[in-house]
């Protein structure tokens, strides 16, 4: 009887030191050098990071890793998850899922659910996942947005919105103006595309800063952390941190 208790004791310990999950995708023009700086960001504030790659290796080749498998080959039961699982820099762990998130995400199935009941006997609790491209159809994922404060950039910027909230169902946007002369200068491109989305979708974007410009070698696939480009994403991991991302989890 004492080993019963003992054992639900145990389980509850367990269930209750799990640390909460949040989840953000990044699209948009640029969308793979922030993931990765804004996961490098979020890995030196103590959290534990999982990049969810749906650009086909992209963070994978940015890290100098070799994506071999992919989360679509576990789930046909042709490898073992955990060796899809990459390890990066900082403790950060990526998950190539070119096509697999939609798998799970089929007739509106909560992905996000499905894939952390699969990591779960293969990796430890993680605090974030940042999903590199577009989430699944339908799944109404928090979505960060990089825009870049050209008018060509906006345009794109705005007809990505409009195909990911009328045809994909997602709901709301955050704003990361990337490579901005200054903030004014970003408080203007974010305004024009904000203007637009709330008049023609009643969409509201939220304003979440700006990543100067920094001239970095070639390859590079993080940011310079003493750089002012580098404090940028700090700033930027603190205030995604705050607002607790779109898939918050008690634990």
């Amino acid at each position: 009887m004492r080993d019963r208790a003992d054992d639900q004791a145990s389980g509850l310990r367990r269930m209750f030191s799990r640390p909460a999950l949040y989840a953000l995708a990044v699209a948009g023009r640029g969308g793979t050098e922030v993931t990765l700086s804004l996961a490098d960001a979020l890995a030196r504030q103590g959290q534990r990071v999982l990049v969810i790659d749906r650009a086909r290796g992209e963070v994978a080749a940015a890290l100098r890793l070799k994506a071999r498998f992919d989360l679509i080959q576990a789930l046909a039961g042709d490898i073992r998850l955990a060796d899809a699982l990459l390890a990066g820099p900082e403790g950060i762990e990526v998950l190539p899922a070119a096509k697999g998130l939609d798998c799970l995400a089929q007739d509106g199935a909560d992905w996000r659910a499905s894939l952390e009941a699969l990591l779960a006997p293969v990796a430890k609790p993680y605090n974030a996942w940042l999903v590199n491209g577009v989430p699944p159809a339908g799944s109404k994922a928090d979505v960060l947005l990089v825009v870049s404060p050209t008018q060509n950039a906006l345009t794109e910027a705005y007809a990505r919105i409009k195909t990911m909230s009328r045809e994909q169902g997602h709901g709301d946007f955050r704003i990361v103006v990337d490579r901005a002369a200054s903030e004014s200068a970003a408080l203007t491109a974010y305004r024009s595309v904000a203007d637009t989305a709330q008049r023609f979708l009643g969409k509201r974007l939220e304003y979440l800063g700006y990543l100067p410009r920094e001239e970095s070698a070639q390859g590079v696939a993080l940011a310079d952390r003493r750089s002012p480009r580098g404090h940028a994403f700090v700033r930027l991991a603190e205030r995604v941190t705050l607002r607790g991302g779109a898939y918050a989890m008690a634990g």
